[in-house]
Order: structure tokens, then sequence, then C-alpha cells
């Protein structure tokens, strides 16, 4: 192909891999511009919702989409014979469990897990720690948190040691209103930090990836583009050398 004093001839080695990864560079670089509004959109209805006035939390509150990050409050009673242990949560480099505590509402035959902070991985997995607490009508207030389920599947290991509270490695509604014959509403509620009977509580919103980072991701995408392009035409591109003419 002839651009005026210049001969564009690539190899199909070199055409193949440049189709290839072009479009893919380009499609990751929109992935992230994609997760970065995404992260923006959590964070707006983060900072919207924590000015909104508490909700009473009552049984048909089903939407757990709607609920994010919602201030609530709920009345009822702690059932401190089954309590569960979330696995791997981390506290300034220490190990520990987050204590999640079925809250039954008043005059209702639902429940609630509400988290009640974190304590810390005892001598050994085998000693849980002592998280009793009272059952005596209540009323409670938190933010509504809507579990996201982790990368990897683990299987829980509450069963390896008999009794209560139960280790579990995820919140699965499904599998834990079978374990603990209850229905559950679709989120967990993260106890305020002045509530009582609860432990550490730091409920800062951690996003694992700042919305600045999602973009500068699709700008080193792009850039890719970029670069693999300008290689692709430049290597491959030569100035045609013409014979001068004899007389």
């Amino acid at each position: 192909m002839r651009f005026g004093k210049f001969q564009f001839q690539p190899g199909w080695l070199a055409t193949a891999v440049t189709v290839s990864l072009l479009p893919l560079f380009i499609l990751l670089g929109l992935w992230q511009l994609d997760r970065a509004e995404q992260k923006r959109a959590l964070i707006e209805n983060y900072e919207a919702r924590s000015d909104e006035p508490p909700l009473r939390l009552v049984g048909e509150q089903a939407d757990a989409a709607h609920m994010r990050n919602r201030r609530v409050f709920a009345r009822g009673h702690y059932d401190s014979s089954r309590q569960l242990l979330l696995d791997n949560k981390i506290q300034q480099s220490r190990p520990g469990y987050h204590v999640l505590t079925p809250f039954f509402l008043s005059d209702e035959q639902v429940a609630v897990l509400v988290n009640r902070g974190w304590v810390p991985l005892g001598a050994s997995r085998e000693r849980l720690p002592e998280i009793g607490t009272g059952e005596q009508s209540r009323t409670v207030t938190g933010v509504v948190h809507v579990p996201s389920p982790p990368p990897l599947a683990l299987g829980d290991s509450g069963d390896s040691v008999p009794g209560w509270p139960k280790v579990i490695q995820r919140v699965d509604r499904i599998a834990l209103e079978q374990r603990l014959q209850t229905r559950l509403l679709p989120y967990t509620v993260r106890l305020s930090p002045q509530e009582d009977d609860g432990y550490i509580r730091d409920w800062k919103p951690h996003f694992r990836t700042p919305t600045e980072k999602h973009q500068a991701y699709a700008v080193t995408w792009f850039g890719f583009a970029v670069l693999l392009l300008v290689l692709f035409v430049g290597l491959n591109l030569s100035r045609i050398h013409e014979m001068p003419e004899t007389r």
C-alpha cells in the first residue's frame, strides 16, 4: 500500500498481533472507565445516605439494592445462642472475625444479621472467642451493608468445632437461613459505634480501588493501544527510493 513517497507493507504476524491486541487494550480501558463510574456511584450513594434520617427495619424491606448504606434502627432482641464468626477479617494487620448476631425484629418472624464488630483470632481456631450478649428487648442502630461474594468461595469451617458460634467464610443468606432455621433479611446491619454489646467497629467506607486508580488504569490501557498502533505503523512504513531517470 503506497502513500505518496511511502509504502506501508506489514507482515502477516505483525498484523495478526495488532488485530488481536488492539481491540483488547481498548476494551480493557473502557472497562476500567466503567468501573470508575460504578465506584463513583457507590461513593455518591454512601454520602447521600449518610444525610438521610434513620429508617425503621421491618420484614418487608427485602430490596437490598434500595437499602444499601441506609441508616436504620430496629426494635427486637438478639439470639445469642446461634451466632456466627465471619472469618478472615483484618484489623490493623491482625487477623480476626466479624461477629454476626441474629436480631429478631419485634412482632415479626424475620431476623437481620447485626455485625457487632471485630474480635481478634484466639490462641487457635479451635478456641473461639467469647461473644455472648443479652437477649433483652432493645433498639439498635446501624448502617445497612450488602455483602459481596468473595472471589473464591471457600467452604465454611464452622462445623469442625461443635456447638456455636459457627465460623463462616462468606455471608450466604440462603445457606444461613437453613443453618439458623430463620428467615433473614438479604443484608446485614453494621452496628453503630456508640451502641452497647459491640466490639471494634471501624465502619469507614473501604473501597478496594479508588476511582482515580481505575481512571489511571484506563489511561494505561489506552496508552498501550496507541503505542501498539504507532509501532505497527512505524515499523512497517518505509520510504520509497526512486531511481533517477537516465538520459
